[in-house]
């Protein structure tokens, strides 16, 4: 009597602790659960974002840097001269350039910007090889970035709208001078 005592209560409480563990979850129902909930992908802040990618260092020429001459000419580009290194930008217009470049620093952790003024603190001289029709020797910088950039907004639900996107050159802020020829 005693035993069949013991496996009543046993049973019982088995059909208790089984009917308890239906009224809850399981770990996987819940993250079931929750994945139907929706998604937030707004990432705060005022549209249009951008997102920036691929920055390479490059050699940017500075505009009206380049001069020629034919063989046995000595070419030279004189100390304190002022030249402007100036980037380029491809997918928009110049006027969204100032932007573009200002949210490439800091996303890329970069210091570039869209055209740099200075002015030589050396000067350079060559003379073209004989042995060489023509040549030239300019001024420039090899701190210049290249880098791609998107455009884009939200619209509901989560998709991404691209509005433009490109790619971009232009000198760092403290791009020293530097000296080519051929």
């Amino acid at each position: 009597m005693q035993a069949l005592r013991r496996y009543l209560v046993m049973g019982m409480s088995g059909a208790l602790l089984a009917a308890a563990a239906a009224l809850v979850p399981t770990t996987a129902q819940a993250h079931t659960d929750k994945d139907v909930l929706p998604q937030v992908c707004d990432p705060g802040g005022k549209s249009p974002f951008y997102k920036f990618s691929g920055k390479k260092l490059t050699y940017i020429r500075a505009r009206d840097g380049r001069i020629y001459g034919q063989s046995g000419v000595t070419l030279s580009i004189s100390k304190g001269v002022s030249k402007t290194i100036g980037g380029s930008i491809t997918g928009t217009g110049s006027t969204e350039a100032g932007v573009i470049f200002a949210k490439a620093s800091v996303s890329l952790a970069i210091s570039v910007q869209y055209s740099r003024t200075t002015t030589t603190t050396f000067g350079a001289s060559w003379t073209v090889p004989k042995s060489q029709p023509t040549g030239w020797l300019e001024v420039g910088t090899n701190n210049g970035y290249t880098f791609t950039w998107k455009r884009y907004h939200y619209r509901s639900p989560c998709t991404v709208v691209v509005e433009a996107h490109g790619t971009a050159k232009g000198p760092r802020r403290t791009a020293a001078l530097f000296f080519k020829h051929s």
